[in-house]
């Protein structure tokens, strides 16, 4: 029996994988606490979050075949996480649409042969930053299916992802305004999740704080949810509302319980949020007034302060509302929101 010769396969080595980078909203700020699916097509997958400053990384191992690329997908999902105020399960708020809940993007990436090649002893490292501002350029996103190399995949059109971009960016200022500036950690903590839809397109659709949801709920219009100002106002203004009701244990520091249907046979009209002195009292007055005070100590105190914070863009300008109260239905509320942030004392909600 002549002799057959054994061949012996190579043997695969398995090494270090590593994968970290940054992920950066508009104007290059950190998506902060941003909830992060990595899929890799040669492990299991892996949640995890990026830190306060964007960064977020990934170590896996990696066992490559010669020859052999793979793909690693990336899911961002529009949550904020933070284990220590929820730890239930991390979720403080997140953004809902439409057409997902909650909201996402994904990119795929590929690792080529030729990047497998010659891996020093210490493993493979990947570095990947991550940018909404170049959703834009030409091969950085595609509307017909996720997996293409390097591109990214939403059920939303880049307008919209620019928006909700812009809405994350704005409660996460609004969140850090609440527990920095005004200690309102356990307040905030007792409403969570905040969910927010980003997309009401209905007939009569209008941006408010629901207060008859099980935890917090905040809903915007469609045109509420861009790239403006006046939408991170609108969000700075709702998160005030959601603040408002649960540092006063689910009541408003407006008392209108019994009010929100009340018939004034005088006015021959039902009484509204923004009616002003139209309504029996001042009651959703002091209501309003107290978010959109929040609003401009968002501004003031938050993350990216502004010198004229007493501006709210698109909402008033507080500097100029004091006299105004009775010139148009809205001053009312614009002129004790003014009066608020002339009585501010130091920091904190008991105080106003």
């Amino acid at each position: 029996v002549p002799d057959v010769p054994i061949v012996l396969e190579p043997e695969v080595k398995e090494y270090n994988f590593q994968l970290s980078g940054v992920v950066l909203g508009l104007e290059d700020r950190p998506m902060r606490n941003m909830r992060i699916i990595i899929d890799p097509s040669f492990g299991e997958s892996f949640t995890t979050k990026t830190d306060s400053n964007g960064f977020y990384s990934y170590t896996g191992r990696i066992k490559p075949i010669a020859g052999t690329g793979y793909t690693l997908k990336m899911q961002l999902q529009f949550a904020y996480m933070n284990e220590s105020l929820n730890p239930s399960d991390g979720w403080i708020f997140y953004l809902k649409s439409s057409v997902e809940d909650p909201i996402r993007v994904e990119t795929t990436m590929q690792i080529l042969p030729e990047q497998l090649v010659n891996i020093p002893d210490t493993g493979l490292v990947i570095n990947k930053e991550i940018k909404f501002s170049l959703l834009d350029t030409d091969n950085c996103i595609s509307y017909s299916a996720p997996g293409l190399k390097d591109t990214f995949y939403s059920q939303s059109p880049k307008e919209r992802i620019y928006g909700y971009t812009n809405v994350y960016d704005a409660l996460t200022d609004a969140l850090y305004t609440g527990i920095s500036v005004f200690n309102e950690r356990d307040t905030i903590a007792s409403g969570l999740p905040l969910i927010v839809n980003v997309d009401d397109t209905s007939i009569d659709a209008f941006s408010h704080f629901d207060h008859n949801k099980p935890t917090g709920y905040i809903n915007l219009k469609y045109t509420d949810s861009t790239l403006s100002d006046t939408t991170r106002s609108v969000t700075y203004h709702e998160f005030g509302h959601f603040l408002d009701y649960y540092s006063n244990g689910k009541v408003f520091r407006g008392d209108i319980s019994s009010k929100s249907s009340m018939w004034d046979p005088y006015l021959s009209q039902y009484n509204d949020w923004h009616n002003g002195f139209l309504n029996s009292d001042s009651s959703f007055a002091v209501v309003e007034g107290y978010a959109t005070w929040y609003a401009s100590m968002v501004r003031k105190y938050g993350l990216y302060p502004a010198a004229n914070y007493y501006v709210v863009p698109g909402i008033t300008n507080l500097g100029s509302k004091v006299t105004k109260a009775w010139r148009d239905q809205l001053g009312e509320e614009f002129a004790i929101a003014s009066f608020y942030t002339r009585l501010e004392k130091g920091f904190g909600l008991d105080d106003m």
